[in-house]
């Protein structure tokens, strides 16, 4: 076998060092001379941030207690008025107690319902026991606003089972509050006592399409 001399080895050697180096420095040109690029390892990444919220429904109601006092009754058959509702004073002496205000505390969209005893139970056949929905406290709660409005404005008898009084009470902000007030009409043959409903129920459902 035919050797190499030395010279011959040393010119190889270079020749090889020599295109590992142009090799090196080309790389470094095409990575745009960032030395990090050339360690295989990525310089940039990303993430994911998962939160899940899950759905609330839940309501406030103020005041717990519509304390209307004590009073005189009217003569006459027509009975003494007197309510939650508007400005001015009750007959007779009553307290005019501010409504009661039901506001969405939860996330979900909701429907609310009330009822409560027969006036002729706790007061007496010749009396009268209604509630109206009204936006007292928000203008643009229920549908309030600019368009048909879902809340029950018209008078209405309680009743032992529960009545729609809004259709959809929304979560946000500003448009989460609705009121409920109280009308009665006390028959002019009551006797003198305090008489009380305990059993008025506000009760919401949560919408789990339109209500």
């Amino acid at each position: 076998m035919k050797e190499f001399s030395d010279r011959t080895v040393s010119v190889f050697l270079i020749l090889a060092l020599v295109s590992v180096a142009g090799g090196f420095f080309t790389i470094l040109y095409s990575a745009g001379r960032d030395l990090s690029a050339m360690t295989g390892f990525a310089t940039t990444g990303s993430a994911q941030v998962n939160v899940t919220v899950d759905a609330t429904s839940a309501i406030t109601i103020t005041p717990a207690i519509i304390e209307f006092g004590s009073g005189t009754l009217t003569s006459g058959t027509a009975g003494t008025a007197i309510n939650t509702s508007g400005g001015g004073s009750n007959v007779g002496g009553f307290s005019k107690p501010s409504p009661i205000n039901v506001t969405n505390d939860g996330n979900t969209d909701l429907n609310i319902t009330i009822n409560g005893t027969l006036p002729s139970v706790w007061l007496s056949s010749g009396s009268t026991y209604e509630w109206a929905g009204a936006n007292t406290t928000e203008a643009g709660s229920c549908g309030g606003t600019g368009g048909f409005s879902n809340l029950t404005t018209a008078r209405t008898p309680f009743s032992a089972s529960l009545t729609r009084v809004c259709a959809n009470l929304t979560f946000s902000d500003g448009t989460d509050s609705i009121s409920i007030h109280i009308f009665l009409n006390l028959t002019s043959s009551l006797a003198p006592t305090t008489y009380t409903d305990t059993r008025v129920l506000v009760h919401a459902d949560r919408c789990t399409g339109p209500c």
